[in-house]
Parts: structure tokens; sequence; C-alpha cells
């Protein structure tokens, strides 16, 4: 079932993050963000697949506004646990965001996805995504 995330679903956020995307982030420090996140609704969307009463897969997605295109939800996560994979999960989660999205006025969803990750790239094409142009990601990153 596919219901909006709530603070109650940070373990398994946690999880998901942690085992399937490679994040490694303190309990703490994942809460407060999701705290942080659900008190913005206007900005962020955030969806969960709920099974057997665990999360077992979430699409989160903020707003993005540029002053050359039409606002879009950029994509942040898209994960489901591996044991959950290939029933339908993903494509549901991004369907539903597609609605909310939708509802709010926005004109359509964008994900970025490294190079090496094949696999996801056909995922994204399957889904309806069309393949922008290569880019690069740069990040800088501020001391504490």
């Amino acid at each position: 079932m596919i219901r909006d995330i709530d603070l109650n679903d940070v373990m398994w956020i946690h999880e998901l993050n942690s085992f399937e995307l490679r994040f490694r982030s303190d309990y703490n420090d994942t809460k407060d963000r999701l705290a942080d996140i659900l008190n913005k609704p206007d900005e962020h969307f955030i969806k969960g697949y709920e099974m057997n009463g665990q999360i077992v897969g979430y699409v989160h997605a903020q707003m993005y506004e540029t002053l050359y295109d039409k606002p879009l939800a950029n994509i942040l996560a898209l994960v489901v646990s591996e044991d959950h994979q290939r029933m339908g999960i993903g494509k549901s989660l991004v369907d539903a965001l597609s609605e909310a999205t939708r509802a709010k006025g926005l004109a359509g969803l964008r994900i970025n996805s490294g190079l090496y990750r094949e696999r996801a790239h056909q995922y994204y094409e399957y889904l309806g995504f069309d393949k922008g142009i290569n880019q690069m990601r740069y990040l800088k990153h501020f001391e504490e």
C-alpha cells in the first residue's frame, strides 16, 4: 500500500538508506532530517510503500525551480528493498509521486543517476523518463 511517510517510519527509511542506497548516516540525523522535510510539504514529496507493517520502499522528491523551465519535482531517492524488487513497487511509487506533483501544478519529474548505474538507467527509461544530456556532478562541501 502506498502512503505518505511520517516520522514513525524513520527506522525503515534509515535501513533502506543504509542497506540499499549505502548512505551511511546516524539514525538520529536521519530522524532530524525527516522531521525537517515533513515540515515542508510545499517543497518535498515523500511516499512510502508499506507491506506487512514495514516500509519496503520510498520515493522522495523536492520541488525544482529554475529560470529556464517550468517547475519540476527532482527525485532525490527512489529505493525498494532488494527482497521486494521486481514486484511493481518502484513503478507504483513513481506513479503516486507523479499524481501528487501534478496536483501541485508541477510540469514533470527529473532524476539524476550515476553514469555507472546502467540497470537503473534502463529502469528509468522503462518508467518513461527520457535520457537527457550527459552531465558531470560537482560538489563543494563546506567545512563545519
